[in-house]
Formats: structure tokens, C-alpha cells, sequence
């Protein structure tokens, strides 16, 4: 909401000047954090804890990503795991029985699965 009244001289103008404009606008930041509030809730009560803050930084990622080596037990698994759903996937999609559209979406599956394993790759420089 800050870039919004940042980037727009006319709610600037509106709030050194309109009282009432302030009040509102200060009413919608606090009804927006409630939301906000409202959701992070919400997921503490789906899971029971509080959630991580997830949203890492590219660099975080990097970081973290590298730190998993090839005799990484968490690296074998996710690359088992990344691995056994890209053959399933394309060996799904080539057996009989298997209609088109059903197909090109085994097809399409197998090749997210290999770009997630060839971005993972990346972030840990292989």
C-alpha cells in the first residue's frame, strides 16, 4: 500500500491535506494487516505451529542448495524421489492404453520434473 501512495502524487497530495482521506486510508492498512493476520492464523491452525517464513531470497536458496552434496542423504533422497517420478511419468505415458491429451500430460509431467532436477542442479553448481 506504500507504493501505491508513493507512486501516486494525487493520494500524496490527499493525505498532507484530507483528514477524513487519512483516516480511511489508515483504516484499509490496518483492515489489510487483520487479512494478512487473518491468513497466517488460518495456516497455524491447519498445521498446529507457525509457519516459516518461506520466502527465501535467491541468494538463500543458493546457499542453502549448495550445501547439499553429492553424499548428501537429503540430496540422494530428493534425486531418488525426482527421478523415480520423471520414469514413471514417461514410461506412463508411452504404454497402451493411454490417450492423447493424457499423454501430453504425462509427457509435460516427466519435463517439469527434469527442469526442477536441472535448476536444483544449477543452484548447487554440478
Amino acid at each position: 500500500m506504500q507504493q501505491i501512495v508513493q507512486g501516486n502524487p494525487k493520494y500524496q497530495e490527499a493525505l498532507q491535506g484530507d483528514e477524513r482521506f487519512q483516516a480511511l486510508m489508515e483504516n484499509c492498512g490496518k483492515n489489510l494487516q487483520q487479512s494478512v493476520a487473518q491468513e497466517q492464523n488460518k495456516m497455524i491452525g491447519l498445521i498446529g505451529v507457525q509457519p516459516m517464513n518461506l520466502a527465501m531470497t535467491e541468494e538463500e536458496r543458493k546457499k542453502h542448495l549448495q550445501q547439499l552434496g553429492g553424499a548428501s542423504a537429503i540430496w540422494q533422497a530428493l534425486k531418488e524421489v525426482l527421478d523415480e517420478a520423471t520414469e514413471m511419468s514417461a514410461a506412463s505415458a508411452i504404454s497402451d492404453g493411454v490417450d492423447s491429451d493424457d499423454r501430453h500430460w504425462r509427457v509435460g509431467y516427466a519435463q517439469a520434473v527434469t527442469d526442477v532436477m536441472g535448476t536444483l542442479n544449477r543452484y548447487r553448481k554440478v
